[in-house]
């Protein structure tokens, strides 16, 4: 089956990437079609092939569950058949519907344990599932069977840098452009993979290649931007002002209109670029729904309350390795992770949603009565087993290290589940001047989840939601937090990360001021500014806008969300 290159931010939540190059998707479903063709032709036996012509005919106009659902009538009749099980399963990925995919490509696999193609649909499988652990021995070994294989390159590419061995992926997407140097779409991956991993001047060489070649333009001037700060002797302004005038798509559109904005808040010109950042939200045309996240936090509320915890006194793990970052984007995080990461004893994962799989096994997603009836049902055991599989999950990436850090922020709304499967984890609660974190949101590209960030009002509204469901959860479970306010970061560093680390159980190492010169992967909007040297030039940074953050102000003062 054939993959490509999201082509839609709407993907990348689902599949659990931050990089839209990265996140990986079917790019063309009639790739199925010729793949069943392919093992027709070469003399494979299925006692349905006369009707592989109308689930060509389903794909062709774009009906999956139309083929899908011919595939399962043809696998009723040739439950063991490998072509009809291994087309299933490639539809099925098609359709996103990973799980039930892999059950059908594993019923192939049982019988041609080596099929190369079988085998890199199940790793995919894993991999748009947010599982790159269990995906790797997938790759790993449709590799070995087919070395020379750039689709399968490129996915074990892919596969390592989710798992935060971006040198590896790096190592791999070289070969592949080596091999095809002309192949864009492999040196727009690359050029990620030079920008997480720091190196900015190659990352932004290819970048400035793909645009040379007329590849992605909007996308890869924005790219450049955001990796090195536009000066007034050198900038792309112009270019991407011209490119403005001639785009077409909404996509095109908002990756200029972001490129432009960050260009001439570069340049200190804040009111014309807030107004181009401005222009960026609304193409995306999206509202945040205030009334559903209420609910949904009400729904947690009744089922987590003090009475809960205490009959479960004592049954989730004691450990003190997990350690979990909270907070609103752009208050610090990344940059607290990044100084934490630098000491001995302690290793960070970066922002990746790695309680995703245990939230999942508990139906976290389920209607909010079915969830509470799962989550009453647990016993002890259960508890333990599920704090194991997290703590199985991050000790594979950072053995020999007594603490993980976990920076996925959107964990703030997890705080009673951790607290039950880790009653001795710390939090880290990341905190900005409300205006300051703000206004850097809002001026930031962040993915297409964030949909509270699209409005200034309610930006200012979700603010204050955040601060009030971290202040509750606070006042229910017993766990650690520990505040970090950005300003004292900046203002005093080591008082403040040697306060953080007396809170962890540990002793100031001198290694944690080097925060600058470290060479880990990074994948959030901070991957530039947490490789400088620390400043205080953000601090206050909201007033230079003038009047444009009027609506954000007073959403702030006016919203105290009541949950």
């Amino acid at each position: 089956i054939s993959v490509g290159e999201c082509r839609s931010r709407t993907h990348l939540a689902k599949a659990g990437h931050h990089e839209c190059s990265g996140c990986l998707i079917i790019q063309k479903t009639i790739e199925v079609l010729k793949q069943l063709l392919a093992a027709v032709s070469c003399g494979r036996k299925s006692a349905n092939l006369e009707k592989f012509h109308d689930v060509s005919a389903c794909i062709r106009r774009k009906d999956l569950p139309g083929a899908a659902r011919l595939l399962l009538d043809m696998i009723a009749q040739s439950p063991g058949s490998i072509l009809e099980n291994a087309a299933l399963g490639e539809v099925l990925l098609a359709m996103r519907q990973f799980g039930t995919a892999r059950t059908y490509l594993a019923i192939a696999a049982r019988q041609e344990p080596d099929n190369v193609k079988i085998l890199n649909n199940l790793g995919l499988s894993y991999l748009l599932d947010s599982s790159p652990h269990e995906a790797l021995p997938f790759l790993e070994r449709a590799q070995e069977l087919r070395p020379g294989s750039s689709q399968i390159l490129m996915n074990l590419a892919r596969c390592y840098n989710a798992i935060g061995a971006s040198d590896k992926a790096l190592e791999l997407c070289q070969v592949v452009t080596r091999k095809s140097p002309a192949n864009k779409a492999v040196r727009h991956y690359l050029a990620h993979l030079y920008g997480v991993t720091g190196q900015f001047d190659r990352a932004i060489e290819h970048h400035q290649w793909l645009i040379e070649h007329s590849y992605r333009v909007p996308d890869n001037l924005r790219a450049i931007v955001l990796l090195q700060k536009q000066t007034p002797d050198n900038n792309q302004l112009d270019r991407i002002l011209s490119q403005l005038q001639k785009a077409r798509s909404r996509a095109h559109k908002n990756a200029l209109h972001f490129a432009a904005g960050k260009t001439l808040i570069d340049l200190e010109r804040y009111e014309e670029g807030l107004g181009h950042i401005v222009s960026a939200k609304l193409i995306r045309g999206e509202k945040y729904n205030r009334q559903q996240a209420i609910k949904k936090l009400r729904h947690s509320i009744e089922l987590f309350t003090p009475q809960f915890f205490e009959a479960r006194a004592g049954w989730g793990d004691p450990s003190r390795t997990p350690i979990f970052i909270i907070g609103m984007p752009r208050s610090g995080s990344t940059l607290t992770e990044q100084i934490l990461d630098c000491h001995p004893a302690i290793a960070g994962v970066g922002e990746r949603n790695l309680f995703q799989p245990v939230l999942a096994s508990m139906g976290h997603e389920l209607r909010g009565d079915e969830f509470a009836r799962n989550i009453l049902a647990l016993d002890q055991n259960q508890v333990r087993r599920h704090a194991r599989d997290y703590l199985d999950t991050v000790r594979r990436e950072c053995a020999n290290k007594p603490f993980i850090v976990n920076k996925f922020l959107h964990n703030f709304l997890h705080i009673p589940l951790i607290s039950l499967l880790f009653p001795n984890a710390v939090f880290i609660y990341c905190k900005r001047d409300p205006m300051d974190c703000c206004t850097s949101i809002f001026t930031n590209p962040l993915d297409w989840g964030h949909t509270y960030s699209i409005h200034l009002a309610d930006l200012g509204w979700y603010y204050r939601y955040h601060e009030k469901v971290v202040e509750h959860w606070r006042s229910v479970v017993r766990n650690t937090f520990i505040e970090v306010n950005y300003e004292d970061t900046v203002n005093d560093l080591e008082g403040t990360i040697r306060r953080v680390l007396s809170g962890i159980g540990l002793e100031w190492d001198n290694a944690c001021l080097a925060f600058s010169q470290s060479t880990r992967t990074i994948h959030t909007c901070s991957k530039w500014q947490v490789r400088q040297p620390l400043y205080s030039t953000s601090v206050g940074r909201w007033k230079r806008f003038g009047h444009g953050l009027a609506p954000l102000e007073r959403a702030l003062e006016a919203h105290r969300v009541a949950l």
